[in-house]
């Protein structure tokens, strides 16, 4: 299977958050760094987001 990538548009709104918001979360190693595919491509697989979202929440109350 094909490796599946979201833009930043699109991660930010899976999440419901700003693009900026996205930025900084990767700027606060608070969220999965992207992956870049050429000089101005930028992804975040969706293996990794799937990956941060069951760790976010095995770890809330």
């Amino acid at each position: 299977m094909q490796p599946r990538y979201l833009s930043v548009r699109q991660t930010a709104a899976r999440f419901s958050v700003s693009v900026p918001t996205i930025w900084r979360w990767v700027k606060e190693k608070r969220f999965p760094v992207p992956v870049k595919l050429g000089p101005s491509c930028t992804r975040w697989s969706v293996d990794d987001l799937e990956k941060w979202e069951s760790s976010c929440r095995r770890h809330s109350p």
